[in-house]
């Protein structure tokens, strides 16, 4: 990743990590912590926190999308961790 692209990425990237607010993943509907409490063998806790993780990736990787513009290849989540290339 060239140095101009390195530095858009952490511009859009830190303030998220370091202090955006995060919106709450307590609305999450009680059938859908059912269900991943059922299917994936979480607690309701574990459930909400996963929602509230990938909710989190979804606006880095968006903002990352939109910083790097047609040099964006994907976003993905990989062992808990937010990937972009």
């Amino acid at each position: 990743m060239e140095l101009t692209s390195f530095l858009s990425f952490l511009a859009a990237v830190l303030p998220v990590a370091y202090g955006a607010p995060i919106q709450a993943a307590n609305s999450v509907h009680p059938k859908i912590v059912e269900a991943m409490k059922r299917d994936l063998g979480t607690t309701a806790e574990q459930a909400v926190a996963r929602v509230a993780h990938d909710l989190h990736a979804s606006i880095v990787i968006e903002q990352v999308r939109v910083s790097l513009g047609d040099s964006f290849a994907g976003g993905w989540i990989d062992a808990g961790k937010i990937c972009a290339a």
